[in-house]
């Protein structure tokens, strides 16, 4: 991020299965995440953090690429 621009920090807690993909497309839309490993969680299954640092206008980018990445689980 250039200095003196506004900035976000965007933090995404994400199923295990699917951080690989979310990370993968958010480089590829110029977007770089720090992971970090979870532990216990949502549906007792392993989940990754991640945060990603960006300028306040590519926000809603970003959201859309985890929202097209990340899939939905119905656990029964």
């Amino acid at each position: 991020m250039e200095t003196g621009k506004s900035g976000k920090l965007l933090l995404a807690v994400l199923q295990g299965d699917d951080y690989e993909r979310v990370v993968t497309e958010l480089n590829r839309g110029g977007f770089y995440a720090t992971l970090l490993n979870s532990v216990g969680g949502f549906l007792k299954k392993r989940s990754v953090t991640i945060m990603v640092e960006l300028e306040s206008e590519k926000l809603d980018a970003a959201i859309a690429i985890i929202k097209q990445c990340a899939g939905e689980r119905i656990d029964t």
